[in-house]
């Protein structure tokens, strides 16, 4: 499902949370993923590996200590295309990080599919929260969601 409305902000958000109506097992793990940003909205829900998160969370560990150049998660797949796309970089010297998220969702007719494609700045301080909530989400499902947020309008 994608929106958009007239009233565009500065704010940017990419939430995962967990979705109880899909399966997760101690291997798998069913999440719902929402991303608002320049007044355009989408939201899709999937399965994904837990391994495959944890590796998004170690490899922008290394990118935040200067020892990667990019985290990407890529998460469900449908009619050949990832349901979400996340991938973390830095945002040139600015000691901040770039944000690029991609929502599908399936639309109204089988054939449709919608999308919402968006890039955001994201503060150190608030991949470092990120990463923690994502990490607590995957390994013990004691927190609901995690979110990434940041400045549509920054220019790194």
């Amino acid at each position: 499902m994608i929106h958009t409305k007239s009233d565009v902000t500065t704010a940017a958000d990419c939430t995962l949370r967990l979705n109880e109506s899909l399966a997760s097992d101690a291997d798998f793990v069913g999440l719902n993923a929402s991303v608002a940003c320049r007044g355009f909205t989408g939201q899709t829900a999937f399965t994904m590996a837990r391994r495959d998160v944890q590796r998004f969370v170690a490899e922008t560990e290394s990118l935040r200590a200067d020892a990667g150049d990019s985290a990407l998660l890529l998460g469900g797949l449908e009619k050949g295309e990832e349901r979400l796309r996340m991938q973390i970089v830095r945002a040139g010297r600015s000691g901040q990080f770039a944000a690029r998220v991609r929502i599908t969702a399936s639309g109204p007719r089988s054939d449709q599919v919608n999308r919402v494609e968006t890039e955001f700045i994201v503060a150190p301080d608030a991949l470092t929260e990120f990463l923690h909530d994502l990490g607590t989400l995957i390994a013990d499902e004691k927190n609901n969601s995690a979110s990434l947020s940041g400045d549509a309008d920054a220019v790194a």
